[in-house]
């Protein structure tokens, strides 16, 4: 039988494993008070894609979807439960929690305000929400069922830069997508496993950019929706074991506004010598986004274990952007905007333009005896648009993943991951801005009238992860 769990051989139960548990409920506690206390973010935070959702799958380069040992591999691929339950020597129950934190250092050099050539540096740590995760095996039973607390998506920015139209402005954008609910696994036979999970999904998005003569700032919105995410897990030897899964999002197709809290600034003339031509301030209304959705994904991996101390692992994923990210529309809810407007519309597209994305992740693990593991790893995500789409201020891929890790299981009860990880991002120079291109038509400018700081403009990103995973199990 392939092992996906290393037995301790001196078993430690009773009151040990019992105090582990608490320790942990405790830690999960902890996790959970830190969603309600605001934290600032002084550069930015992008992971538009989690591409990760524990540190054991980190440290092998972020694959999962083959390989089941803690109950968070189950977010990826819920038919892994079975497999789970089958390491876990006679235990019926686990609970984990997962948390990173990161260190990223960027820069962006653009031209900006009175037409300097301005190069921002800085160096952002924050901490990302806990995974949460509970497994459950029902006794002389073939099925397994459990709960998934993660965030699946989403990007935070929070910085200021020297803007060509409006000068020294203050830059946040947030696109947080939150996923909770239940998971059920079933074992048809000791090879083969299904498992299907259905969640809600709860989506908060405030937009504050800058495109060109154009400052949109959203205010808070949110969206609700529902999620399904169907897997299957075949282990045909114990050497051998393979995953597939899909997984779609259906949100209610808007972001609501949830008060008059958005605001938008137009300028036609750029800052120079510190002054520029007055703007049209348009506060206090709604702004709606008509298609916000999330992508839907499907991935295959497989794990290979030669020896009793060799893994190799490897996953590919498929996410499918086009469809709901070609664009974004912003409904702008205020009939002076409309007046105001040479084309009399209350709407504006954004060309977002995010192609589909195939990343690629590969592993290799070595096992020194029952107790301890190491791993290092490598994930690739191609470039999901056009330099000319890109908007600089908010990085939008790490292209380069390189990783490593550190498993420690004192006991049967206990487990301890820790990854380390070095994100290299886009870095791609744009020269013509699509953004300036979209807006001239839309607000009926001349042609070649608008030239923003995203014209000509270069950003460098490389972000620093460390992980931190607790499973207990009894």
């Amino acid at each position: 039988m392939l092992r996906e769990e290393f037995c301790c051989k001196n078993r430690v139960k009773g009151i040990h494993g019992i105090f582990f548990k608490h320790i942990l409920i405790i830690i999960c506690c902890g996790l959970f008070i830190t969603i309600s206390i605001p934290q600032k973010s002084w550069a930015f935070l992008d992971f538009i894609k989690r591409i990760s959702q524990n540190a054991a799958q980190t440290s092998r380069g972020n694959t999962g979807i083959a390989i089941g040992e803690q109950p968070t591999d189950t977010i990826f691929n819920p038919a892994l439960g079975s497999f789970i339950t089958q390491n876990m020597n006679g235990m019926d129950d686990s609970l984990e929690a997962y948390y990173m934190f990161a260190e990223t250092d960027f820069h962006f050099k653009y031209t900006g305000t009175n037409g300097e050539r301005y190069d921002t540096k800085g160096t952002d740590s924050f901490a990302l929400l806990p995974v949460l995760a509970y497994l459950h095996h029902i006794k002389d039973s073939p099925m397994t069922w459990g709960l998934n607390f993660y965030v699946p998506d989403g990007f935070l920015v929070d910085y200021s830069y020297n803007t060509k139209y409006f000068g020294g402005m203050k830059i946040h954008t947030k696109l947080v997508h939150y996923r909770f609910g239940p998971f059920l696994s079933y074992q048809i036979t000791p090879e083969l496993s299904v498992g299907a999970r259905i969640a809600a999904d709860y989506a908060n998005f405030n937009l504050a950019l800058p495109f060109g003569i154009a400052f949109f700032n959203t205010g808070d919105m949110y969206g609700w929706g529902a999620s399904t995410t169907i897997g299957l897990a075949y282990k045909p030897n114990k050497h051998l074991q393979f995953g597939l899964f899909y997984d779609d999002t259906f949100m209610q197709g808007a972001a609501e506004p949830k008060n008059r809290d958005g605001d938008i600034k137009m300028c036609t003339t750029p800052v120079t010598n510190g002054v520029g031509s007055p703007y049209r301030d348009f506060n206090d209304i709604d702004i709606e986004i008509r298609n916000l959705d999330f992508p839907r994904s499907f991935g295959f991996g497989m794990a290979y274990m030669p020896t009793p101390s060799w893994r190799f692992s490897a996953d590919i994923k498929y996410y499918m952007w086009d469809e709901d990210w070609d664009k974004l529309t912003l409904k702008i809810k205020s009939a002076d905007f409309a007046a105001a407007n040479p084309r009399g519309t209350d709407k504006i597209f954004l060309p977002l333009s995010i192609d589909n994305q195939m990343p690629i992740s590969v592993g290799v693990e070595y096992f020194f005896g029952d107790i301890y593991r190491i791993g290092v790893g490598y994930h690739y995500m191609d470039i999901a648009m056009d330099n000319d789409q890109f908007i600089p201020s908010v990085p939008t891929t790490v292209e380069h993943f390189i990783s490593a890790g550190l498993t420690i299981k004192p006991s049967d009860s206990v487990k301890i991951d820790f990854a380390l990880g070095v994100g290299l991002m886009d870095d791609g120079k744009v020269n013509t801005s699509s953004y300036d291109r979209s807006l001239e038509k839309q607000l009926g400018l001349p042609a070649g009238s608008m030239d923003s700081e995203y014209n000509n403009s270069r950003p460098n990103y490389t972000e620093y992860n460390f992980e931190l995973g607790f499973t207990v199990f009894w």
